[in-house]
């Protein structure tokens, strides 16, 4: 396998992988806000 073709197959796995990672990460939040009936917002003093 070529060692571009390999960095572009690397590539797309990686951001398949962080996409369904993140949107994992939202459900929770996602019914978080339905059971609920509110939304947190906020913010941090420093970083």
């Amino acid at each position: 396998m070529k060692p571009a073709r390999l960095l572009a197959l690397a590539a797309g796995l990686a951001f398949a992988t962080a996409a369904s990672v993140q949107a994992f990460a939202q459900d929770g939040t996602l019914k978080k806000i339905k059971d609920s009936g509110t939304i947190t917002i906020g913010h941090r003093d420093a970083s």
